[in-house]
């Protein structure tokens, strides 16, 4: 298994940010690579599956988005669009940096506690 999460290193929502470091030390053991793209901020919402199936869409995977926004998700088979997108998240991954758990675990007790406190608004976010 190879799932690997690409995520902005600029977020235009500190508590998303935040929120989402509460989940790299498992998502590290579970064999997921995290991974900060560089340049700054990135909001596409892209997926590669197996080398068979792509989505691009605008859809976040959240309740704001699927019950509230309305928003959509294109998946596509056609070889020529997968070959596209598999193109640019290997060139995403070129400028992303893997994030490890010290990531999280080095970072001072009161970051930690504000991570996990704010992962309880999660649903919400």
């Amino acid at each position: 298994m190879d799932v690997r999460i690409i995520i902005p290193e600029k977020s235009d929502s500190r508590l998303i940010r935040l929120a989402a470091y509460s989940y790299l030390v498992q998502a590290c053991r579970a064999g997921i690579g995290i991974y900060r793209y560089q340049p700054g901020f990135m909001h596409q919402k892209v997926v590669l599956v197996d080398d068979r199936y792509a989505a691009i869409g605008t859809a976040n995977l959240d309740n704001r988005s699927m019950r509230l926004n309305f928003e959509i998700t294109a998946i596509s088979t056609a070889v020529e669009f997968v070959s596209g997108i598999e193109h640019l998240l290997e060139q995403d991954l070129t400028t992303s940096r893997l994030m490890t758990e010290r990531d999280y675990r080095d970072r001072s007790v009161a970051f930690r506690l504000t991570c996990r406190t704010i992962r309880l608004l999660g649903p919400l976010l």
